[in-house]
């Protein structure tokens, strides 16, 4: 509802205007003075009756904390003075520590009696691929009348209504064009779904917490986003993908809060990543030359959160197939290995990486790798007949390959993750030929299996024993629709997550930097004490502040050492967790200004390297850089302030003000390009939040005067 902006040279005369957001106008308020002087950062409290302010310079270390009216005006007598240590600067007010709803205090009743402190002096400154396409020739067995699997865990209490689908398979009929959710204690089909556009569906992806279910759309070269709620599948989004969409794969690490879909393309012959909470591109992986040289095409792709491994496909005329490891941060290559025809990968959190290499069909026969990560030497190879789909079991202890040219002979091989190696089992035959893609049940108690092709309506399930291996007699034929292809056990549908106001008593506190003393102050909002002060290690200089309140983390940025600085909350205390380094001369860090949303970034200016960052608060990793337009390069200005609201990014540039002039830049905050610039007085700062418009308090020259 309200802007508030401060006058920095006023000497405390006619300290703070404050604006109505909607019209853009100064509103009608009484004058306010302060007691001292450079009245620098304001921020209000959550419920808006309160706002506190930094006065800084070389030797302050006043704030001051003033009540504000329901207009919006603050009430001129109501200032209370409050110190810290040296150089008050940024400030940001804690959130509680959970995602549950915020519980603000009310407003202290303050007097305005506290002596004022001297005053500071001044700021410092059609692709190949070996998928079958024949028909599976036996007849499918008559669904079961006993359940094939234990039962199924049931949704968290407190969100069970979103969707149904818990531990249902959902298997992709590519040729049919739909998808098919299979209940899997009856598997009957509970709903299909036909994708839009002649969609043509190949593998899943999920983002539980959001009870999304996302497909690859090789037909449309793009990724359909399905929102499960009850019991049906409704659109809720599109991403465009290169083109030549084939195989997709969430990150097979347990528990990660980052989900995260990697995906080949082997039109245009590249792998790409997107993050699955904010449906933004992340990063594209490029084929080796050793790929490129030899006209191969990427295949199949998974992930550990760390890595990425991409196959590399070839016409099968020679027997050779190359598998690539990428760095999932940058997603720079690191190695790349030969295998024979038509690897594919699988890969579960700190194990292995596994390659089930099918071999040519003149070979006669496939090898099963097990390989170091990231760099990709071979550990164990096994020879098997045609090695193809494969799915490491959930707790990471089993390996399964399917036999894919076998017609139904020697289905299935069961691996000890482990050692490597092959585990004694009973030969499993199935019924139909082409077993193409397994998945187990995330209790380790079933196996579900696709047999594709043109023509082929038909899925497998089979009983897993204790020791990993499929009892060769459990198997049940049931049908989906044609051409079933990809498959996933879809996660339950997640409870909100329970309160965790005991992390830390933080909530509502006012985080103050104190930039001349490198320490951090956490002032109580009602009788404005330092709770907590925290010193940076490393002689650091504390400039200004972002939080990762899921995390209970408090991040602020430390200009001395060039870094960001990440403590954790606890109790009344900060303890160091870690650091992000950034370029030369950090400046300002503002979280992102958009109320609610659950994808935190910080964005952060760095006036010596004369480049501005963000970086994810729940990742850590860097996502992008912004470098100065050339307007400010020529006119040899620097990035200064900084903020966004998630869409946009704006940044403004900063010169030495012999001339009246400075500029902000506007980006996307998603590629990070520039977008418009804008030339304003000297010294501009930015204000924005979720859909306003933004604000911009530019300081003009001591020469303007205004």
């Amino acid at each position: 509802s309200y802007l508030y902006t401060t006058n920095i040279r006023g000497l405390g005369e006619m300290a703070i205007d404050a604006w109505d957001v909607e019209s853009g106008s100064l509103l009608n308020c009484p004058t306010i003075t302060t007691s001292n002087g450079i009245p620098h950062n304001p921020s209000v409290s959550f419920d808006g009756s309160m706002l506190f302010l930094t006065h800084s310079g070389g030797t302050s270390k006043a704030n001051s904390a003033f009540q504000v009216g329901e207009n919006g005006c603050l009430l001129a007598e109501s200032e209370e003075v409050f110190e810290t240590d040296l150089n008050p600067f940024g400030l940001l007010i804690v959130s509680p520590p959970s995602d549950s709803d915020i519980e603000v205090s009310g407003a202290p009743t303050l007097e305005p009696t506290a002596e004022p402190t001297s005053s500071p002096t001044g700021e410092p400154s059609a692709p190949p691929t070996t998928e079958p396409t024949s028909s599976p020739t036996a007849a499918p067995t008559s669904l079961p009348t006993s359940n094939p699997t234990s039962e199924p865990t049931q949704a968290p209490t407190g969100d069970s209504t979103v969707h149904a689908f818990g531990e249902h398979v959902a298997i992709a009929n590519r040729a049919a064009g739909s998808i098919s959710l299979v209940d899997p204690l009856s598997l009957e089909t509970v709903t299909e779904y036909e994708l839009p556009d002649g969609g043509e569906p190949m593998y899943f992806a999920q983002l539980a917490a959001k009870s999304e279910l996302w497909v690859g759309d090789r037909a449309n070269n793009r990724l359909v986003i399905l929102r499960m709620e009850g019991t049906k599948l409704e659109v809720d989004g599109f991403i465009d993908t290169p083109a030549g969409l084939f195989h997709s794969m969430p990150m097979q690490r347990t528990g990660d809060d980052y989900p995260i879909v990697v995906t080949t393309c082997d039109i245009d012959n590249v792998a790409v990543a997107h993050d699955l909470t904010t449906r933004r591109l992340l990063g594209t992986m490029d084929a080796p030359t050793e790929a490129v040289d030899a006209g191969m095409k990427p295949h199949d792709i998974t992930t550990n959160g760390d890595y990425v491994f991409v196959t590399y496909l070839g016409t099968g005329e020679e027997n050779k197939g190359i598998v690539a490891s990428y760095d999932a941060l940058s997603f720079d290559l690191i190695s790349v290995l030969e295998t024979v025809h038509d690897p594919h990968v699988a890969v579960r959190d700190e194990t292995s990486l596994f390659i089930a290499a099918q071999g040519t069909t003149s070979a006669g026969t496939g090898i099963v790798y097990k390989v170091s990560i990231p760099n990709l030497q071979v550990l164990y190879e096994t020879e098997r007949p045609s090695p193809h789909g494969m799915f490491l079991s959930f707790d990471s202890s089993y390996l399964y390959t399917t036999n894919i040219r076998g017609m139904g002979e020697m289905a299935i091989d069961v691996w000890d993750v482990e050692s490597g190696s092959i585990v004694d089992c009973p030969e499993v035959t199935t019924s139909n030929p082409v077993p193409h893609n397994p998945t187990v049940s995330f209790d380790g108690t079933t196996l579900f299996l696709t047999h594709s092709g043109g023509t082929s309506e038909v899925n497998s399930a089979f009983r897993v024993l204790e020791n990993g291996c499929l009892e060769s007699e459990s198997e049940v034929v049931f049908e989906t629709n044609l051409n079933p292809f990809g498959l996933l056990i879809v996660e339950p549908a997640k409870a909100l997550p329970e309160p965790t106001s005991d992390r830390h008593g933080f909530g509502d506190n006012v985080a103050i930097a104190n930039r001349g003393a490198g320490s951090i102050s956490l002032v109580d909002p009602l009788t404005l004490e330092t709770v907590t002060e925290y010193r940076l290690p490393d002689e650091g200089e504390p400039m200004y502040f972002a939080q990762l309140a899921s995390k209970g983390e408090l991040w602020v940025g430390d200009r001395a050492n060039n870094r960001l600085v990440i403590l954790s909350m606890s109790g009344t205390e900060l303890e160091l967790d870690s650091f992000i380094e950034t370029p030369a001369g950090l400046f300002h860090s503002m979280p992102m200004q958009r109320a609610g949303d659950d994808y935190p970034i910080v964005v952060t200016s760095c006036d010596i390297a004369n480049v501005s960052v963000a970086h994810d608060l729940t990742t850590r990793r860097l996502l992008g850089t912004m470098e100065a337009p050339t307007e400010a390069v020529d006119a040899g200005m620097k990035p200064h302030d900084i903020t966004t609201n998630g869409d946009y990014v704006f940044v403004t540039y900063l010169g030495t003000g012999e001339e009246n002039k400075g500029y902000v830049a506007s980006y996307d905050a998603f590629t990070f390009d520039l977008i418009d610039v804008l030339e304003t007085v000297h010294d501009p700062h930015v204000a924005v939040r979720d859909e306003t418009d933004l604000f911009i308090a530019a300081q003009g020259t001591t020469s303007a005067g205004t």
